[in-house]
């Protein structure tokens, strides 16, 4: 078994698709739509995405000293307990049941954070918080996850309706 070996991270490696702003957009304007039908389906406001847990943990990740200097950064740069709360859900905007197969879902909030954060947290309630995410979908990153046609669809909308229109 080979494994791979860590990259230290640094602001060039990342590489922004020439499309991303449209991709952004379009995944913008498909998640008002689905806000808008399931709130019309279900009565009241259901999350776009991600809307059906099927749990929520509260863990606790601790931080080991003298990391090796590839895996020791950012919130791994310096030893420390940190309380950490998860949410495992599925991808849909429906809440679906579970016999349905949809990719999984893991969000997790890691509580008490020192440091430096992101540009776009400016305002956020607690300074002390990082959030993150997982999915269990290859190719997830923005702009490579792969169109679903209209025929492989599935009709799964509680009122029975055709979910009709692109995502």
């Amino acid at each position: 078994m080979t494994t791979a070996t860590p990259v230290r991270y640094s602001a060039d490696l990342e590489q922004i698709n020439p499309n991303e702003q449209e991709v952004v957009s379009g995944l913008n304007d498909a998640f008002d739509v689905i806000l808008k039908r399931t709130a019309e389906d279900y009565g009241h406001a259901v999350r776009s995405v991600h809307a059906k847990a099927h749990g929520i943990l509260k863990a606790k990740m601790i931080v080991r000293d003298n990391l090796p200097a590839e895996l020791a950064q950012g919130l791994f740069s310096r030893s420390g307990n940190y309380d950490v709360y998860m949410r495992m859900s599925t991808n849909a905007g429906d809440i679906l049941p579970d016999a349905i197969a949809l990719p999984r879902g893991l969000a997790m909030k890691v509580v008490g954070v020192e440091g430096p954060r992101l540009s776009d947290a400016a305002g956020r309630l607690d300074p002390g918080l990082r959030d993150g995410q997982r999915s269990g979908f290859p190719g997830a990153e923005c702009g490579k996850i792969p169109r679903q046609s209209e025929d492989a669809r599935q009709d799964n909308r509680p009122d029975g309706r055709d979910k009709g229109g692109t995502l």
